[in-house]
């Protein structure tokens, strides 16, 4: 009961914080379509595959247990409230329990009315109790996935490291793609009798788990095993937490924090940068079998070939540079404006470094296929390297969020549209001068310095502004 009660009265808190009647509604809207409407004309859409290959259905388990489970067992150890759960005697069960349905229901209740969507249609095309059953199995796997979910976030929770649990998506995705690849080679999920032997399979595996599960050391465990600030647990054995560092060197001492609590996986790092490279050799590969247009676009060509990669990569240092991922310290230190520039200062340097960094790459790997890159177009991406470097701090002191409660919700909605805004600036600016004559080059070179030095005054001045203020985020009752 006292689950429930927590996660109903979440939600209620989450409404409320939206200060207009708009966004509440607005919000509660776009809550009820990702729930309901889309899973149903997903399973309209799907319904003609998932008809012949019901047996699909023993991936709800494995798409429950690991759907975005890094985001609840962040949730689980850095929770704001947990001291206050435990004063009002949450067990450790009760307490994973709450702070994974406050957010995950969503999804629950979306794979719940996606399931029966399709065993509706499905019995108005032929009425028989054996669609009621499959459609019962359908709620079974449902359930034992979750307790697979909240018995490995309990787990894992122990442990000390968590950030790298970003990859379960991915694994998840190559699941499925993996069991779609072995449907269609040899049709191994279109018999109705595999689902009901695997069936079996599970109850008895599952009953025994369950009974360890629940009537195990954690059923009644004190939440102190996750916020004891002298020991931590790793995986059943204890540790001492080693004191803090401080450093005199400001850059160092960011850099410290970066590293001690990064804003997301390592996963996700490593895909923004493989995504990234990956467009960088898609794009070498279009312009080498494209050499007329190459031959009369050169420059421009070069330039755009190192700068696209650089969207991506600045979308996955934001988070890391975000004037709003302190929280709420920075809005208690809005009277202390050394404190406040200092922190500015020293993320538009692991920008500058970060983007600077790529840019040595991006630049290497393009003058290795394009030949006669001129110094002017090097010094003209060298610059739009700085504005975007500059531009991403910007975005973030324009639209801050410092009531975030979990550290996925930073940066903003609006802060991403505006940086957006600004790297198509860029680059325009960019493509003009890399392929205009002398006089083009000079009037471009000119605005970026200016540019550079408004947005640099401007971080200085904007903050201000903002300091005491929230905007907007469509994520607030969902993952």
């Amino acid at each position: 009961m006292k689950v429930f009660l927590y996660v109903y009265l979440f939600i209620k808190n989450s409404i409320r914080q939206l200060d207009t009647k708009y966004k509440k509604i607005a919000t509660i809207l776009l809550l009820f379509i990702h729930t309901v409407i889309i899973p149903v004309l997903l399973a309209i859409v799907f319904y003609p595959f998932l008809k012949e290959n019901l047996g699909l259905l023993i991936l709800l388990p494995f798409i429950v247990m690991f759907w975005d489970i890094d985001k609840s067992i962040n949730r689980v150890k850095f929770s704001e409230d947990i001291k206050k759960l435990f004063q009002l005697r949450f067990t450790l069960l009760q307490y994973v329990l709450a702070k994974d349905l406050c957010k995950f229901y969503n999804r629950l209740i979306f794979l719940a009315i996606f399931c029966f969507t399709i065993f509706f249609i499905q019995m108005i095309d032929q009425f028989s109790i054996l669609t009621i059953l499959e459609y019962l199995i359908s709620l079974i796997f449902l359930m034992v996935g979750y307790c697979f979910r909240i018995f490995l976030i309990l787990k894992v929770s122990l442990t000390y490291n968590v950030m790298t649990l970003g990859i379960t998506n991915y694994i998840l995705l190559l699941m499925m793609s993996f069991a779609l690849y072995l449907n269609r080679t040899f049709h191994v999920f279109s018999s109705y009798f595999f689902i009901y032997h695997i069936f079996s399979l599970l109850v008895y595996s599952i009953s025994t788990l369950l009974l360890f599960f629940w009537l195990g050391k954690y059923r009644h465990s004190s939440l102190q095993l996750l916020y004891d600030t002298e020991i931590k647990t790793i995986f059943g054995k204890t540790k001492k937490i080693k004191s803090s560092l401080i450093s005199d060197c400001l850059l160092k001492y960011e850099l410290l924090l970066l590293f001690r609590n990064p804003p997301m996986g390592v996963s996700i790092i490593l895909l923004i940068m493989a995504l990234s490279f990956g467009l960088l050799g898609v794009l070498v590969y279009v312009f080498k079998n494209n050499p007329a247009f190459v031959k009369n676009f050169n420059q421009a060509v070069y330039f755009t070939n190192v700068m696209m990669p650089a969207v991506i990569s600045s979308y996955g240092i934001q988070s890391f540079v975000s004037f709003d991922l302190d929280g709420k310290i920075m809005t208690l230190k809005k009277n202390n404006p050394t404190f406040i520039l200092n922190k500015i200062k020293m993320k538009e340097r692991i920008s500058i470094l970060f983007n600077l960094f790529l840019f040595i790459l991006y630049t290497i790997i393009s003058v290795s296929f394009f030949n006669n890159i001129s110094i002017r177009t090097l010094m003209i991406s060298f610059l739009s390297y700085i504005i975007l470097s500059i531009s991403i701090v910007t975005s973030t002191i324009a639209f801050p969020y410092f009531h975030w409660n979990y550290i996925y919700e930073i940066p903003s909605t609006l802060s991403k549209i505006l940086l957006g805004f600004m790297i198509s600036i860029t680059l325009y600016l960019g493509a003009v001068g890399a392929q205009g004559n002398f006089i083009i080059w000079f009037v471009v070179i000119s605005t970026q310095l200016i540019l550079i030095k408004f947005l640099l005054s401007v971080n200085r001045v904007l903050w201000k502004i903002t300091i005491d203020k929230n905007f907007y985020s469509v994520r607030l009752l969902k993952e």
